[in-house]
């Protein structure tokens, strides 16, 4: 070891020159532990405790839309005759949440609108627990405000924060009640509909066409609705608009109807009515299957329907009934048509065939009666005097199996496809059908009468009418359309984006020469010695057939039923008529159509009561 290393000691410790005063700090740290402990309270407090008053608060304050309502499209007639439009309503909303703080509101508006306050509380969405639910979304209070009413309202406004006034289009028929069931009508949108709408963007609160035009075309018609943002504050007081999206009303609707002529059948059908024989008309384009006309009676007024809806059910005529294509009837003699077509194309007589006539055929012990004895009668008097032997010999020729396949091709026993939801299909018995129906076996009587329209037949006046023009264009069946041109006005034009263009069923499948016979025949109905005598038009040859249709009980009343079309050489219109429990079809039915074919072609019209055109049929 060096003996020079020496260790140094100091010889005194020094106290540091600043001590801290333990018990200031440990206040200090008090203090601090204190305030945060308040902070963190104070955070709880508000986020955990408050939560709820802030998210309503909230809820209060900020944005909110306003739906601004799309006008509907309008509907017109092929001329522009304007037959559905809208009007503007002006309706009271209120803003539930406005009165959370001032329920007083309420009691306010009632007085003004001469109401009871307990009539608007009612409308007012509460929770289970019967407290009210403050939403923004405006509840309808009063509709169809009056000037009185609205100008009351205008002058109290900043004194009723939450309370509004919208304006709703709504809509207006002004068809004079002609064309009720072609148009169709609006009802609230149901609540178990509403989840199968919800992706097609339908609102509770919206309207949805539920017969006719608006029905079928409700999605085209309703628009397209707009928006209005409002900015609030947190007493849901409107700060005014944030920004808006304008409304897209819907497409305009040109229907193919001729509101000239869908007049004439509609005053026409009044006389029978006036006697307490509802009834239906309808007109066809031969060439196209457009709908010119189509008319049931009675009928009732769409902007009336809620308020009238009772004595509308209680009519024992059944107003609500779209009798042109929604009933089904025996169509009588008119049927002859198919039956002579079926006998012709399948070979078992031609247009040269005869039949002697004694009144009535024997089949078994039951006799089937004819309204005339014709003697030994052809073809072209067979139809042209509805000679009922003629058709019963024949159909039991033909046979039930050919005899119904003929129905069906033309067009019977289905759904002729129009643009409207009532279209029915109607009847074509067979023996297969009547074991269906639970009904009697099929015995040789049914075809008998089925030769005639008669028994279990079920035809509409549409598909009279479009079998009608089928055999009137050489043996096209169309399907009959009411929608001419589909019209988009949200442009700076308006703009077609759908126009008609025929559809084709079928083809009756008559060879001409057949097809020339039948409708030789037909014009026998309206010379001297037919059916129908009494429909002649000076300057207009017509093609027609008659039909009493038995109405199956033992009232012994008919239907009366009226086909033709004209002119006879070069087919423009074909007009089918129907009206119950009548009597012949030349007495009622034809004399309507006789009134509608004047109106069409512009010729000199009856005047007074309609005349029987003179016939047995």
């Amino acid at each position: 070891m060096n003996s020079n290393y020496e260790v140094k000691f100091p010889s005194k410790v020094k106290a540091p020159d600043n001590v801290a005063n333990i018990g200031r700090l440990l206040a200090f740290y008090g203090f601090i532990v204190t305030v945060m402990s308040v902070i963190v309270a104070r955070l709880w407090y508000l986020q955990v405790m408050m939560n709820a008053d802030y998210v309503q608060l909230a809820e209060r304050s900020g944005v909110h839309g306003r739906l601004s309502s799309a006008a509907r499209g309008l509907i017109t007639d092929r001329n522009g005759l304007i037959l559905a439009t809208n009007q503007i309503e002006y309706n009271v909303t209120v803003i539930p949440e406005a009165l959370v703080k001032r329920p007083q509101i309420l009691n306010m508006l009632a007085e003004l609108l001469n109401v009871s306050p307990e009539s608007l509380w009612i409308k007012i969405p509460r929770n289970k627990k019967g407290k009210l639910i403050p939403s923004h979304e405006p509840i309808v209070m009063m509709k169809k405000l009056d000037m009185k009413a609205l100008t009351r309202l205008e002058e109290m406004k900043t004194e009723m924060n939450g309370v509004q006034i919208s304006k709703v289009p709504v809509r207006l028929y002004s068809d004079d009640k002609m064309c009720t069931h072609v148009l169709g009508r609006l009802e609230p949108i149901k609540k178990e509909d509403l989840a199968k709408l919800r992706d097609a963007e339908y609102r509770q609160s919206d309207k949805i066409g539920v017969t006719g035009i608006e029905a079928y075309y409700d999605v085209f018609l309703r628009g397209q609705d707009g928006a209005k943002n409002y900015v609030f504050n947190a007493e849901s007081r409107s700060m005014g608009m944030l920004d808006e999206t304008s409304p897209k009303a819907g497409k305009t609707l040109k229907l193919t109807l001729d509101m000239g002529l869908q007049k004439a059948a509609y005053e026409a059908l009044q006389t029978p009515l006036s006697r307490h024989h509802p009834g239906a008309a309808v007109a066809m384009d031969v060439d196209t299957g457009a709908v010119l006309a189509m008319v049931s009676v009675p009928t009732y007024d769409s902007n009336s329907f809620n308020k009238d809806y009772r004595e509308i059910r209680a009519n024992p005529l059944k107003p609500e009934i779209n009798r042109a294509s929604g009933s089904a009837y025996p169509c009588g003699s008119t049927f002859k048509l198919v039956t002579a077509a079926a006998g012709l194309e399948s070979g078992v007589i031609s247009e040269n065939s005869s039949v002697t006539c004694p009144g009535f055929l024997m089949v078994g012990k039951q006799r089937f009666k004819c309204d005339g004895t014709h003697g030994e009668i052809g073809f072209d008097s067979a139809v042209g005097r509805s000679c009922d032997v003629f058709f019963y010999t024949v159909g039991r020729r033909v046979r039930p199996p050919k005899l119904e396949q003929w129905a069906k091709n033309f067009g019977l026993g289905e759904k002729t496809g129009i643009d409207i939801p009532t279209d029915y299909a109607g009847t074509v018995p067979s023996k297969e059908w009547k074991a269906k129906s639970h009904r009697p076996p099929w015995v040789e009587g049914d075809l008998v009468n089925m030769s005639i329209g008669q028994g279990d037949v079920g035809v509409t006046p549409l598909q009279l009418c479009d079998y009608t023009a089928a055999i009137a264009n050489g043996g096209k069946l169309w399907t009959p359309q009411l929608l001419l041109q589909m019209i988009d006005v949200t442009g700076e034009k308006p703009k077609v984006v759908r126009s008609l263009e025929p559809k084709l069923r079928r083809n009756l499948g008559l060879k001409p020469g057949n097809r020339d016979a039948i409708v030789r025949g037909m014009r026998r109905v309206v010379k001297p010695g037919g059916t129908a005598a009494g429909i002649q038009i000076a300057g207009l040859e017509v093609a027609g057939k008659t039909g009493s249709a038995e109405v199956g009980d033992k009232s012994g009343l008919t239907h009366s039923v009226f086909v033709c079309f004209a002119p006879a050489d070069h087919p423009k219109i074909a007009i089918a008529v129907f009206v119950e429990k009548a009597g012949h079809g030349a007495d009622v039915a034809a004399p309507v159509a006789r009134r509608m074919l004047q109106q069409y072609f512009k010729l000199k019209t009856d005047t007074g009561d309609l005349k029987s055109a003179g016939g047995a049929d």
